[in-house]
């Protein structure tokens, strides 16, 4: 395809004529309600619906040095106090 020039368009007998400006669309962006975002918890918040209740964890954390699987000659004495805890 060959580029031409205006003089070469205007030797042809092309014309250019002068268009008014016309007004941009408005976009109209669709917005969901702020009622339908998802609800952003925070951790108090989240883990009062979706954490153990504490007496079920009591139950299933209780352990003891002697049933741990651990190799108690290897845990520093400080841990293994922590053991005694849960």
């Amino acid at each position: 395809m060959k580029t031409e020039t205006i003089e070469e368009f205007l030797k042809r007998g092309g014309k250019i004529t002068k268009c008014e400006a016309q007004p941009v669309p408005e976009v109209i962006i669709p917005v969901k309600p702020i009622a339908s975002s998802p609800h952003v918890m925070d951790l108090e918040e989240g883990a009062h619906y979706y954490a153990e209740s504490i007496s079920k964890l009591k139950k299933t954390r209780k352990k003891t040095k002697e049933n741990t699987g651990i190799n108690a000659a290897l845990v520093p004495k400080g841990l293994l106090d922590s053991l005694d805890e849960i």
